[in-house]
């Protein structure tokens, strides 16, 4: 028997949950609308932070927001940084649900997704979930990145094994004291223990999709006057790198749209 099949056997008769989504974007426009469909059917609140978009993605906000049964909270806080600690502090304290799940403009959920949260949002025990992330170089079909390097963090004076997919905290209670830290990839001080790790929800990453080399060549030198010691050559240069291609059972949760005419 999994992990994850005891995990369902303790849970009898327990009342459903409420689940907050909360976002921090910036002209997005040409993926945002699959980030938000992909969730839906079991969010009951987005919270989203606009960090002075100046393309459509407000637009989109709005329009999907008449769709949805639930609440959409959108705040404008336009500011001169692609990372702002505030911010992500900032959305976390509007959510009014029982649990978080925070989700990025260019991430995705599958199926199982839809499925498998009520269950975890009955838990009595464990107040806070890891996911894989899988970053995609393609959907059709739903083909992951692996790879395996060494990175020398300055930081810590020490070396760390850089491990695609990477497990991501991004699901838990939503509870007094939580607090930000760090600035490119949030983690959240006042997590209640213990935590599960769940591996048959994946979070699908776009990056390699929807930006080309070039592009993310630019967006590292960007990451790295921000945070030196965080490696981001290694996430988004993953072609620098020994590297494999993995397919993932799980399928997407919607198909796949895009706000423009181009094709990824």
């Amino acid at each position: 028997m999994t992990k994850d099949s005891k995990i369902v056997q303790k849970i009898k008769n327990v009342p459903d949950s409420t689940l907050s989504i909360v976002m921090t974007v910036k002209n997005e426009e040409k993926f945002l609308l699959n980030a938000l469909k992909s969730v839906k059917r079991i969010a009951n609140e987005y919270i989203i932070v606009d960090q002075g978009s100046t393309d459509n993605t407000v637009k989109i906000i709005k329009k999907f927001a008449k769709t949805f049964k639930g609440e959409v909270k959108l705040f404008i806080r336009p500011n001169n940084k692609d990372f702002e600690i505030d911010d992500h502090d900032f959305r976390v304290k509007q959510a009014t649900k029982e649990w978080i799940f925070m989700l990025d403009a260019d991430e995705m959920m599958g199926r199982n997704f839809t499925a498998k949260m009520p269950i975890l949002m009955k838990h009595k025990v464990y107040s806070s979930y890891f996911f894989p992330r899988y970053w995609l170089n393609s959907y059709k079909p739903t083909n992951y990145v692996v790879s395996f390097d060494k990175i020398w963090s300055p930081e810590h004076n020490q070396q760390f094994n850089v491990i695609f997919p990477d497990y991501q905290m991004r699901f838990f209670r939503n509870v007094p004291g939580l607090t930000f830290k760090g600035t490119i990839h949030q983690t959240y001080q006042g997590i209640h223990f213990p935590l599960a790790y769940i591996n048959d929800v994946h979070i699908f990453h776009f990056k390699y999709l929807l930006k080309n080399r070039q592009d993310r060549e630019k967006q590292v030198k960007q990451l790295e006057k921000i945070s030196p010691s965080r490696g981001a050559k290694d996430f988004y240069l993953y072609e620098d790198r020994a590297y494999s291609v993995y397919s993932c059972e799980e399928k997407l949760a919607i198909k796949v749209k895009l706000n423009d005419k181009s094709t990824i």
